[in-house]
């Protein structure tokens, strides 16, 4: 059951980064799945300090449920984001590693930020994130 729903999750992964790319601005000779990632990361830093700055400027806003979660994504981003970056790393250097895995978990974070923010009444700073990165994501 493990390994269907493993192999289930990465199969929904690979297919986001290939539909995503495919919006994303690749170059003639540029690894879509590198120009993605890079992307992806950019946008993802940007949604984690707009979310950060907005939830200490709006601290009053959030439930007891939300200033929880704020605390947990302070602590879980900071490394999900090296472990994506890792990964790709290790992409680029053709070695295998955790890339799906890395990104799924990243994305992820990335969401609940944006959720967060918004359904504390707070903009939708993954728009403007986007828009600071140069970028689509």
């Amino acid at each position: 059951m493990r390994r269907v729903a493993t192999a289930t999750a990465m199969l929904l992964a690979i297919a986001m980064v290939l539909c995503l790319s495919a919006c994303a601005t690749v170059g003639q000779g540029e690894d879509p799945v590198v120009v993605h990632t890079q992307q992806t990361l950019a946008v993802g830093q940007a949604v984690y300090d707009s979310a950060m700055a907005w939830c200490t400027a709006n601290a009053a806003n959030l439930s007891p449920a939300g200033l929880v979660l704020v605390n947990k994504l302070r602590v879980d981003f900071p490394p999900a984001y090296r472990a994506l970056d890792t990964a790709l790393d290790l992409y680029k250097a053709g070695k295998t590693g955790d890339y799906v895995v890395a990104l799924t978990k990243f994305q992820d974070l990335v969401g609940q930020l944006t959720a967060l923010v918004t359904s504390a009444g707070g903009p939708d700073i993954k728009a403007a994130a986007v828009t600071k990165a140069g970028g689509t994501s």
